[in-house]
């Protein structure tokens, strides 16, 4: 994969992120569950595009461990 492709992956990588955030924040006040599980799902595919090594860890793992460092996708 070359550098812009995987630097494009990375910017739709944090957009489905922001997504994600987002609707957490606003779980309790909608019914959005579907919605994020198919953004959970969307993420962590692409996710495993860029980081294959990352195969072995659970999804749930993956997005809380981001939280912390979005910006060093």
């Amino acid at each position: 994969m070359t550098d812009n492709k995987i630097n494009a992956k990375k910017r739709k990588l944090k957009k489905i992120y922001e997504k994600i955030m987002m609707l957490w924040k606003f779980k309790k006040e909608t019914d959005n569950i579907d919605d994020i599980s198919r953004l959970e799902s969307e993420f962590l595919e692409l996710y495993l595009e860029i980081y294959p090594e990352s195969q072995y860890e659970s999804g749930q793992d993956i997005i809380y461990r981001l939280s912390f460092d979005i910006e060093n996708i």
